[in-house]
């Protein structure tokens, strides 16, 4: 059998199951749409300033990601933020509220009334689903901890993670941990008091982290590994199927190409699989295009210090769907980590759209980014214009695992199962973080070592 291995795609979760195979001895081939690597890790620099085009930040967790960073060298070059970015804040009537850190903080936070304080106490005793129902991030969560948890804390966290809609969302699917907290301890509080536990036992850490050139340190330091076995400019437009081999037309460059082999990792998005697997399974095609991504505008602001009346030190704020702001967030990136601003300055992401105001996101850029300011002037409580400036702009940006997701995973479970030696990774399955897809990735990789 050949030991060739076609990916699809050379984000996070393409360049790092083609890393975990060729290690092991395996010719991996990697095609990918872009003109550079990374996928939805994207790193701007300029004037000093230091801006994370997709994920922020990255928590230094799982172990095949620890692995994966000492593998490459970079542990010694990871940054760790102050103990300060622990604080997270909530809007509320346009000032900044701090999310309490600890379970016993809940009883002394201004968020919550008597009565929803109350409530929590309550939760150690709600019956937990029936193995395999599953309910929406609201109603799970509105079941468990009462409305007000959910509308002042839940609602925003749904929204800075998935940009999206918790009362659409799965539990089961999109927040697998609460899910199977209930499921293994009864209690999400009782469920997280043991994980705390068993962390202080074994001395295990979790922080975010990042570099001292951002997070695309680790897509590059992928590809240098992989350099010559990266096919850019590269379009799949149909993957057949015949005598035991798979093949792959492209296009690169404007030339068309084939490529064969047994084995293929897609980990691009769903709807971009979909097209090129319908000559392969219609069935799969379409369920994949019922997988929604919703759209996002990452706006990068930086100012001098002077300007910024507001000095709360933490990650960021959060805004829940009542507060009517077009902003979901902001992330305090200079306060995360100093080395993304240039002395005397500070660094500011704006998070717009989303499934909450999608129609934002098409707003031209001088529109949007007066609408945006002057939120977040009245909010940090600034004086004076930007100096600098710098839009994000993601059509389909985040995949929703909603309440419908169950169907979308079962077919691409069935359509791995009938289609030997084709495995579908990437963000579609298994999880939307860095950690998520890292592991997700030497998981594929060990279906192909066996």
């Amino acid at each position: 059998m050949s030991n060739k291995v076609v990916i699809l795609g050379a984000g996070i979760s393409g360049l790092s199951c083609a890393y975990f195979l060729k290690k092991k001895g395996f010719d991996v081939c990697i095609l990918e749409k872009e003109k550079t690597v990374g996928g939805v890790i994207q790193t701007y620099t300029e004037k000093g300033y230091i801006c994370e085009n997709g994920p922020n930040t990255v928590i230094l967790g799982k172990p095949e990601l620890r692995s994966l960073i000492a593998d490459l060298g970079l542990t010694e070059q990871m940054i760790f933020p102050s103990a300060a970015a622990k604080n997270r804040y909530i809007l509320r009537h346009k000032k900044l509220l701090k999310i309490p850190s600890k379970p016993n903080d809940f009883f002394s936070t201004r968020s919550l009334s008597i009565f929803g304080k109350i409530r929590i106490l309550f939760e150690p005793f709600i019956a937990p689903l029936p193995n395999g129902a599953d309910q929406t991030v609201a109603e799970f969560t509105t079941r468990r901890f009462g409305k007000e948890v959910y509308k002042n804390f839940i609602n925003p966290f749904v929204a800075g993670i998935y940009a999206g809609d918790a009362a659409t969302l799965s539990t089961r699917y999109g927040f697998k941990l609460l899910y199977e907290l209930e499921q293994t301890h009864k209690s999400i509080i009782k469920g997280f008091l043991a994980i705390a536990k068993e962390r202080k036992e074994k001395k295990q850490t979790q922080s975010i982290f990042s570099f001292p050139e951002g997070m695309r340190q680790l897509t590059i330091s992928l590809e240098k590994e992989l350099k010559n076995n990266i096919y850019c400019h590269s379009t799949v437009s149909a993957i057949t199927y015949s005598e035991n081999e798979y093949c792959i037309s492209y296009t690169q460059n404007g030339e068309e190409k084939n490529i064969k082999t047994q084995k293929v990792i897609s980990t691009i998005p769903a709807y971009a699989l979909a097209e090129s697997i319908q000559t392969l399974c219609l069935i799969t095609s379409e369920k994949l295009k019922q997988l929604e991504y919703v759209p996002i505008v990452s706006l990068h602001l930086g100012y001098k210090k002077e300007q910024v009346k507001n000095t709360a030190r933490g990650f960021g704020v959060l805004a829940p769907a009542h507060e009517n702001t077009p902003l979901l967030g902001i992330l305090f990136n200079s306060r995360i980590f100093k080395h993304v601003a240039p002395e005397g300055k500070e660094l500011f992401t704006l998070m717009i759209g989303g499934a909450r105001l999608p129609l934002l996101t098409k707003l031209p850029d001088e529109d949007l980014l007066r609408l945006a300011t002057s939120e977040f002037e009245k909010i940090m409580n600034v004086k004076g214009s930007p100096d600098f400036i710098h839009f994000a702009r993601w059509k389909k940006a985040i995949p929703q695992y909603t309440m419908e997701y169950g169907e979308i995973n079962a077919a691409i479970e069935n359509f791995e199962q009938t289609h030997q030696g084709f495995y579908i990774a990437g963000s579609c399955t298994h999880g939307i973080s860095v950690p998520d897809c890292v592991e997700n990735a030497w998981l594929t990789a060990q279906k192909i070592l066996i």
